[in-house]
């Protein structure tokens, strides 16, 4: 089923029954590049992850590089600042593990916002 219909029907149904709808989109077209290295560190200490496993991770992500194919041609090497490496059998474990964090960061935050406004009776 095509996204944008499922959301639509999803919006229909809560609205034919008064209720409300929370929704957040997340666009994963180019998410291995946009991995936070600072970010993932931060996710997989929270995990529990043990300080020389974080620590080679680290290292594997410091001073990679990269070039871009042109029309023209080969790009000249260039440092990165993100993302997980390519081909890396890590990649997808870190990613997940990065996104799985970023939603029980926004989880905690809306059982906040949910919390503060709304008042016992």
């Amino acid at each position: 089923m095509d996204a944008i219909l499922a959301l639509r029907l999803l919006a229909e149904l809560h609205r034919n029954f008064n209720r409300q709808l929370h929704v957040a989109y997340i666009g994963i077209k180019s998410a291995f590049d946009s991995v936070d290295s600072v970010a993932l560190s931060k996710v997989l200490r929270g995990y529990g992850m043990p300080p020389f496993l974080l620590q080679l991770i680290r290292d594997l992500h410091t001073g990679t590089t990269a070039r871009v194919r042109t029309p023209q041609g080969m790009s000249d090497v260039f440092y990165t600042t993100s993302g997980v490496r390519q081909g890396c059998i890590l990649a997808p474990a870190l990613f997940a593990v990065q996104l799985i964090g970023s939603c029980d960061t926004v989880l905690v935050a809306l059982e906040l916002m949910l919390a503060t406004s709304i008042s016992p009776t």
